[in-house]
């Protein structure tokens, strides 16, 4: 079977957590894994936000995020059958997360938002607070691509 599913899956699971009202200014991070490759032995999706950075100000190299915004009614509709849909809380080893797992397909897959970014994850855009800018790296204008 070809990875569309998985590709169409995950963009289905992305625009739930996208607010219909203010949108989403950062983008989100996502890993997937085969059956073979995780403990739970099902395709295993991780989604958060992606970390950025302050630049400029007194809170200049600080990380930030864009909290997630999820539609619980729609996420749940996300799979052909839904087998569990929690909130886990975290704790001490462990993130805040949204769990749902169930069947894309004929596909068993497990699903995993994050409320937090993922903890090696580098900055991947930046708020610029002297010139008020927003600035992703594709609008990197000093060419920093190569470093």
């Amino acid at each position: 079977m070809s990875d569309d599913w998985l590709e169409s899956l995950i963009d289905d699971v992305c625009r739930c957590l996208i607010s219909d009202v203010k949108g989403r200014m950062s983008p989100l991070s996502h890993r997937t894994y085969a059956p073979d490759e995780n403990g739970i032995g099902t395709w295993l999706i991780h989604i958060a936000p992606s970390n950025g950075q302050v630049v400029g100000g007194k809170d200049d190299g600080e990380e930030i995020f864009d909290p997630i915004d999820a539609d619980l009614l729609e996420l749940a509709k996300v799979l052909d059958d839904t087998e569990s849909f929690a909130f886990n809380p975290g704790g001490n080893t462990e993130m805040p997360h949204i769990w749902l797992s169930g069947r894309r397909h004929a596909e068993e897959v497990t699903i995993q938002i994050f409320l937090y970014p993922f903890d090696e994850e580098d900055p991947s855009w930046s708020l610029d607070i002297n010139r008020g800018t927003w600035t992703m790296p594709a609008d990197d204008s000093e060419g920093d691509e190569g470093e």
